[in-house]
């Protein structure tokens, strides 16, 4: 484990093995692919688009051998069609059970960002979490959704046509 740049101690339910190698691995992710370009990025304001594309090549394996399941944060896009919203919700389930090997990798979706999504698209959502077999499905936020986001959770009922 290496050594917290701010010279913090380590709370005491951290003092774990596992979750060692999961900092490990995402931080050394982190470091290689994101560190270099964070001046770049605040000056202009943004992360690009070709910056999400890292995500296939995030150290999946690593961390999936060390949990019982995966809860990727699919957030959307209000500018996304039905259709869209579905096959990227898809691809954070595909995407993880390609990358760690494992077909039936348990992966619950959390879905967001709630407060600017209309209820069609957070069903769309559900829609993609299930047709890709996800264990679940789950909202960013407890406080702003309205009840049709509220019954999107619902993936066992929602209708896949």
């Amino acid at each position: 484990m290496r050594e917290s740049p701010l010279n913090v101690p380590k709370a005491a339910w951290r003092q774990d093995e596992e979750l060692d190698i999961f900092a490990d691995a995402v931080g050394s992710f982190f470091e290689k692919e994101c560190a270099p370009h964070v001046a770049a990025w605040r000056k202009a304001g943004i992360v690009p688009r070709d910056a999400l594309a890292w995500w296939r090549i995030f150290p999946y394996a690593t961390i999936r051998a060390n949990t019982d399941a995966m809860l990727p944060m699919c957030y959307t896009s209000r500018y996304l069609t039905l259709a869209e919203t579905t096959a990227m919700t898809a691809a954070c389930v595909t995407t993880i059970r390609e990358q760690t090997g494992d077909p039936a990798a348990p992966v619950h979706v959390i879905a967001g960002v709630t407060d600017f999504l209309k209820p069609r698209l957070l069903v769309a959502a559900a829609r993609g979490a299930k047709s890709a077999g996800a264990m679940g499905f789950s909202l960013d936020n407890l406080e702003t959704p309205t009840l049709g986001g509220w019954r999107a959770i619902d993936v066992g009922r929602a209708p896949t046509s």
